[in-house]
C-alpha cells in the first residue's frame, strides 16, 4: 500500500471512532443507552442493519465460499436475511415495542420467565463472542496476507481498533452503534460501488466479466 492508501485508511477510520465518541457523550441514563431516546431515524436503523450484517469476516469468508461453490452461496445468505429482517420488522420488534422492553432476552423473561432469559443471553454471548472473533481474526489476515504486514504490527492495530470501538460503544449505547453503522455503511457502499467500476474496467466490462466466469467454470 502506498502512503496515499495509509492516509484515506486512518481518515476514514478516525472519522468513524471520532464520531462515535462524539455521539456518545449524548448518553445519560438507560432509556438512552438502550433505546437512543427512542429518536434514531429509520434511515439510520436500516443502512445500520445493513453494516451489521456486511461486516469484515462476511466479505472474506462469503468471498471464499462463492469463488470455491458458486454464486447460489451469496443467494441463500441474501434471501436468509431479506426474510430475517422482515419477519423481525413486522412480527418480532412490534411485539418487544409493545411489551416495554428493552432488549430481546427481556422479552423472552416477560413471555417465558427468567431460566428463558438466562438461556438467551448466554446463547447471544456465545455467539456474538464467535462472530467478534471470527471478524478480528479476519482484519488479521488482511493486513498479514494481503498488505504483507508483520503479525505484532498488524496485532497491535486489531486491538487498538477494537479497544476504541469498546469504548464508544459501552459508553455511547443504541444510538452511537447505529449512527457509527450508518457511517460505515456509506463508506462501505462507496468502496464497492469503487471496486466494482474499477474490476469492471479491468476484465472488459459485462461482457468479459461473464467470459471470465464461463472460461473459470470450464477450467
Amino acid at each position: 500500500m502506498t502512503t496515499l492508501d495509509w492516509i484515506i485508511v486512518f481518515i476514514l477510520n478516525g472519522a468513524v471512532i471520532l464520531y462515535g465518541f462524539y455521539l456518545a457523550r449524548g448518553t445519560h441514563s438507560s432509556n438512552e443507552w438502550f433505546l437512543g431516546k427512542r429518536s434514531i431515524p429509520w434511515w439510520a436503523i436500516g443502512i445500520s442493519m445493513f453494516a451489521t450484517n456486511v461486516d469484515n469476516f462476511d466479505i472474506v469468508s462469503n468471498t471464499g465460499l462463492v469463488f470455491n461453490d458458486g454464486i447460489h452461496v451469496l443467494a441463500a445468505h441474501t434471501l436468509g436475511l431479506s426474510i430475517g429482517g422482515i419477519l423481525a420488522a413486522f412480527l418480532v420488534i412490534p411485539a418487544i415495542y409493545r411489551a416495554g422492553c428493552y432488549t430481546n432476552s427481556e422479552f423472552l423473561e416477560a413471555r417465558f420467565g427468567p431460566a428463558t432469559r438466562a438461556i438467551s443471553v448466554l446463547i447471544q454471548l456465545l455467539y456474538r463472542t464467535f462472530v467478534l472473533g471470527m471478524m478480528i481474526w479476519s482484519v488479521h489476515l488482511m493486513l498479514t496476507g494481503m498488505i504483507g504486514m508483520d503479525k505484532g504490527t498488524s496485532w497491535s492495530i486489531v486491538l487498538v481498533l477494537v479497544a476504541l470501538s469498546a469504548i464508544y460503544t459501552s459508553w455511547g449505547g443504541l444510538k452511537t452503534v447505529v449512527m457509527t453503522d450508518a457511517l460505515q455503511s456509506i463508506i462501505l457502499i462507496i468502496g464497492m460501488l469503487v471496486i466494482f467500476f474499477v474490476i469492471s474496467n479491468v476484465v472488459g466490462g459485462w461482457s468479459g466479466m461473464m467470459d471470465t466466469f464461463e472460461n473459470m467454470t470450464m477450467e
